[in-house]
């Protein structure tokens, strides 16, 4: 948006209305400063740059209706607006070498100043000079008011970070400078706080020996401190800055790991590297250092990296053993990674993983057909080739670092294809030749057994057939029905394969043993390749599985499987569900193991002792002769193969006379 000269429109005060209006409202604070500008963006030099910024703190163009969070380092130009949000702060440091410190919630335009003459509306702002620091708020008037700060802050500067290696704390160094006409003879104080309102609670107020010095150390933690210089005679309130001792650590080497063997297929490799930075700050200065000696005495290689894109590559690395680390600079701090080994090793050859299409598949025909490939090596160039099957003719071709190509438009057909990689334009490796087919029309219907159909039994094996529909491929004199059966869906462990001309085949020409079987039928050419393919279906055969565990189980006269002898005055009985099909029952009594200190015991608890074992063809068993205790029991079906089914979870059994008896109460100590 752009506005035009007209009478009676002034542009500044516009724009001051307009922010005002807005930031008011918001309790926030718009600060209009006119700082020594020639033009806008993209029509002279900038104004100045974000030196430092903390937390959320955005920026717009003066053409833009768009705020965007500024980055460090970015330059600002004529009429951009710089906004901070809460508990953020920014330093703006001007061409000339001022410095404003914008504090949170404030809005400033950039615009032209002379001696600090600001068209100010709200709010109050530091300006650093090279003669000294200023504050300007405003007055009752709403003009500017300006006022020179009796100290001024040097080091460390506002919003800055100091590293320090690990935990270690940081002896930092502390500057001011007084200016002698506002404050002479004075004694100033550092205060340091960990939060910005100086509670007294949390402050630590360091003195200087004297009176005339302007500089103290202190030792700090890794954290977020405030700082400022107050006089011990009171006076205007103090410039506080912000600052952040942060841990310089190193970088974590992720690959190649210890001892990895990176495999190229020339003279010279291309060694991928990645690493980790420890936290989500990517800050500092990097180097990537290579070196056959794990010393690091002689560098092969040294370059500069950037910790927040987590890897890189260094290429022409010869084979043998080398060693790897990244070296670290966070300001005057320097920090190493622990040194990986990994050796480089040449293959004769580049190994082809085929992915898709399945080898002997076949598919429906669609506009396009897509193939895919896996390999060790980024640095050759693939090449891949469809042929017709029958005639070998080449049909399509396909050369790039790709690890996958789509076919376009491609014909109902049996086709092969396979993928061959290039080194320096010659074979560095090759796959085998796959086939697949493209048909046009639905697949080939499976129609017996049904999809998971299951073929169970107890004694004979029960008769069944294999049987499909008739396909017009199928009918044709050169081709037949190929029937394929695995014990996976993927079929790469084939347990049959067989053509045929009809549409079924009964199982007592499958001769399969008990499993799960995946199944499919294909129309294949003379020659074996695929032209039609059905979907997979699945189905079981063999005995019945192990019978389930009884449902339920109960000891009759029980209370929470505790028997009170006493109280029952016979021996307990326990008893269980049926299990349809179960021939007969197996009962286990036990003496459960004792639990090791501290563990709570339970009915599950492995058996010390059993006491009873019986086989029965009743669903209950009366306990004779248990003395007091706390035992444990299960069952289990056995059908009619004598196979033992699966044991019903322990059970508690506790067996008591009750509570013993009170001692008599004493009536009289007479006999009477």
């Amino acid at each position: 948006m752009e506005y035009g000269a007209r009478p009676g429109f002034d542009i500044k005060t516009a724009l001051v209305s307009i922010g005002c209006a807005i930031w008011a409202a918001a309790g926030s604070y718009l600060l209009y400063l006119d700082l020594n500008a020639t033009g806008a963006k993209g029509h002279g030099a900038s104004l100045a740059v974000v030196e430092r910024r903390e937390a959320k703190v955005r920026r717009k163009l003066s053409s833009s209706y768009v705020w965007t969070q500024v980055q460090q380092r970015e330059p600002l130009y004529r009429r951009d607006s710089l906004q901070t949000g809460p508990d953020s702060a920014a330093a703006v440091r001007f061409t000339d070498g001022s410095v404003l410190e914008v504090g949170e919630e404030s809005l400033i335009i950039i615009d032209d100043i002379k001696d600090l003459s600001l068209n100010f509306v709200r709010g109050s702002a530091i300006v650093r000079k090279a003669t000294g620091d200023a504050r300007i708020t405003a007055g009752k008037d709403g003009k500017a008011k300006v006022e020179e700060l009796p100290v001024q802050l040097l080091s460390p500067e506002h919003l800055a970070t100091v590293y320090t290696p690990g935990a270690t704390p940081k002896d930092l160094a502390f500057t001011w400078r007084v200016r002698q006409e506002k404050a002479a003879g004075a004694k100033h104080v550092l205060q340091l706080s960990p939060d910005k309102s100086f509670s007294p609670r949390r402050t630590q107020s360091l003195s200087p020996e004297s009176a005339d010095a302007q500089e103290l150390t202190a030792q700090l933690a890794p954290g977020r401190y405030f700082w400022r210089v107050v006089s011990e005679t009171g006076g205007a309130p103090a410039v506080v800055r912000e600052l952040r001792i942060v841990s310089a650590n190193p970088l974590r080497l992720v690959w190649p790991g210890q001892g990895k063997k990176v495999m190229t297929w020339t003279q010279e490799a291309t060694v991928p590297f990645r690493w980790m930075a420890p936290e989500a700050r990517a800050e500092g200065e990097h180097w990537l250092e290579l070196s056959r000696d794990p010393a690091f005495g002689t560098l092969l290689a040294s370059e500069g990296v950037r910790a927040e894109t987590s890897g890189a590559s260094l290429a022409k690395i010869s084979e043998g053993t080398l060693y790897w680390r990244i070296r670290s600079r966070f300001g005057d701090v320097n920090v190493t990674s622990p040194a990986e080994t990994f050796a480089v090793e040449r293959s004769a050859r580049i190994p082809i993983e085929l992915a898709f299409p399945p080898d002997k598949s076949s598919f429906e025909l669609q506009p396009r057909t897509r193939f895919g490939w896996s390999t060790e090596s980024s640095e050759a160039l693939y090449r891949l080739e469809v042929q017709d099957a029958a005639t070998q003719q080449l049909v399509t071709t396909f050369q790039g670092h790709a690890g996958s190509f789509s076919w376009d438009k491609p014909a109902a057909g049996s086709y092969r294809w396979r993928v061959s990689a290039l080194m320096d334009n010659h074979v560095a490796g090759e796959s085998a030749w796959r086939a697949f087919a493209l048909y046009q029309g639905k697949p080939l219907a499976l129609k017996a057994p049904s999809n998971l159909q299951e073929f169970r039994y107890w004694e004979e094996a029960p008769a069944f057939e294999l049987k499909w529909g008739t396909d017009s491929l199928g009918a044709q004199e050169q081709n037949a029905y190929q029937v394929d059966i695995s014990q996976d869906p993927q079929f790469r462990t084939g347990v049959l394969s067989k053509k045929l001309k009809g549409t079924s085949i009964p199982s007592s020409e499958l001769s399969l043993a008990p499993g799960d079987y995946s199944w499919r039928v294909r129309v294949v050419d003379a020659a074996g390749n695929p032209l039609k393919s059905s979907e997979t279906f699945r189905f079981a055969f063999g005995p019945y599985p192990l019978l389930k565990p009884p449902a339920e189980a109960a000891i009759a006269g029980a209370e929470a499987d505790t028997y009170n002898y006493f109280e029952r005055k016979t021996d307990p009985v326990v008893s269980w569900a049926v299990v349809p099909e179960a021939a007969e029952y197996e009962l286990v009594v036990y003496v459960p193991a004792k639990p090791a200190r501290g563990v709570a015991s339970g009915a599950g608890s492995a058996p010390s002792r059993i006491l009873l074992q019986k086989t029965l063809i009743e669903t209950s068993f009366e306990l004779k002769g248990l003395k007091e205790g706390e035992y444990a029991w299960t069952v289990r079906a056995i059908d009619r193969l004598k196979r033992k089914g699966e044991p019903m979870p322990p059970r508690r059994l506790n067996l008591t006379y009750g509570q013993p008896l009170e001692a008599p109460e004493e009536l009289s100590p007479e006999v009477q």
